[in-house]
């Protein structure tokens, strides 16, 4: 399954999991631990939940070069994403639909203190499904030390206003952010106004 997903110069891997649970991502995970070469890791339509968001956090602690992690579909529809992607995936991305990864609060926190360890982090694509002020909080703080990040996605439809003015200061500090999509938020004017100053910057 892992090698069908890799690309083969061992770099890219692109696993659709079709909401297999985080029994499955046990399995994944010890040789997930293997792949340290990493630089483009890709999880699609996984149930991970809580649980399973730690888990993954404990494999990102492990992958020091990764430069894209997406554990969202929306890249998809990314400018030049399937050009970056290539040829080899494309039909088997553009049928995907929204996973919904129910991470919650708890392992949108852990997820968060990993990737912030991803120092040549460069495109960042996430779906946080019931993701509170907590974990955009971490979230916030993560973002300060992720610099490099060029693309930022981001699909949390349960954060409150709180919570989008923590992520946001993180936001101000991405200065090289090219692209930033925020998708199926419910944000209303008072979010979107405690966004402004962030991307003003």
């Amino acid at each position: 399954f892992i090698a069908k997903g890799l690309s083969a110069d061992g770099k890219t891997l692109i696993l659709d999991g079709n909401d297999a649970g985080d029994n499955v991502l046990e399995l994944l995970i010890p040789h997930l631990m293997k792949l340290t070469e990493l630089s483009s890791l890709k999880l699609y339509n996984y149930y991970i939940g809580n649980e399973g968001a730690k888990l993954i956090a404990s494999v990102l602690e492990r992958l020091t070069n990764l430069e894209t992690l997406s554990i969202h579909d929306l890249d998809h529809d990314m400018p030049d994403y399937n050009e970056i992607l290539g040829d080899e995936y494309d039909h088997q991305l553009l049928s995907l639909q929204e996973s919904w990864n129910d991470i919650g609060d708890e392992g949108a926190i852990a997820l968060a203190s990993a990737v912030q360890r991803l120092e040549r982090l460069k495109e960042l694509f996430l779906d946080m499904t019931n993701m509170g002020a907590q974990g955009a909080s971490a979230w916030g703080t993560a973002l300060q030390k992720l610099t490099p990040l060029t693309r930022f996605a981001l699909y949390a439809p349960n954060m409150t206003t709180e919570g989008i003015k923590a992520l946001s200061l993180g936001l101000a500090e991405l200065t090289n952010l090219e692209i930033l999509c925020v998708a199926n938020n419910d944000m209303g004017e008072n979010e979107i106004q405690s966004m402004v100053p962030a991307l003003e910057k």
